[in-house]
């Protein structure tokens, strides 16, 4: 799919992320595997909250530019950012859930990788091909509750404390890792995952682990 990239008239054309985002997008759709991992009865009410509240961050980052160029003043010479790129990254974003309790229910994250490479390979892909192909996200008790109780996302696309989601590299091997503090996965903050996605989509997962500073006592943290 062609992506649409030139400014409309009276419109400034975007020197960032977005339309680096969109220029990069080789598939029809974007977005992660989800896998719920938590099957309790409580879980049943609050995993529904939980992904329009993830949708909710990610819609909020999309747009997180065209709300900072609305704070600064506009001219004839510097107009207003046109905001197609960012509909058309909405229009094409789309996670796929997985759920199933007898296969997912309390699962690793090593076993949550061979599902997510099984699953790569009956789409007819390569793990690898592309970000959707290459990392998935993870709904456990911990992800689900956090994200049910997170405050609702800002314009501003602040970061919510505390509220992270696991990220598992379906490419990891672990005899060929050579940073013993990477286990294969890491956590990602909900308003920073398209910009996961496109660091995916530059470079290998474990790249992107180089450049992170920050940690809890778990794994790596990526905040955009």
């Amino acid at each position: 799919m062609r992506a649409r990239l030139a400014a409309e008239p009276g419109r400034r054309e975007h020197d960032h992320q977005t339309t680096r985002f969109l220029r990069d997008l080789n598939t029809p759709k974007w977005g992660y595997a989800i896998y719920r991992t938590v099957y309790t009865s409580e879980s049943d009410v609050l995993f529904p909250l939980a992904l329009a509240k993830l949708d909710a961050y990610v819609h909020h980052e999309i747009d997180w530019d065209l709300y900072d160029d609305s704070l600064v003043a506009h001219t004839p010479e510097k107009p207003p950012y046109d905001p197609a790129p960012n509909r058309e990254i909405r229009d094409r974003y789309e996670s796929v859930v997985l759920e199933d309790m007898e296969r997912y229910d309390g699962a690793s994250m090593d076993s949550i990788r061979e599902y997510f490479r099984q699953w790569v390979e009956g789409q007819g892909k390569w793990v690898g091909d592309d970000p959707r192909f290459q990392v998935c996200l993870v709904f456990d008790d911990a992800a689900v509750r956090a994200l049910s109780d997170a405050p609702d996302a800002l314009p501003s696309n602040c970061t919510p404390p505390g509220v992270f989601i696991r990220v598992v590299d379906g490419k990891f091997v672990a005899r060929q890792c050579e940073d013993p503090s990477y286990a294969g996965w890491i956590k990602v903050s909900p308003n920073a995952l398209m910009g996961l996605y496109g660091y995916v989509d530059q470079s290998e997962l474990l790249l992107t682990v180089y450049i992170l500073k920050e940690r809890d006592n778990e794994s790596f943290l990526f905040t955009g």
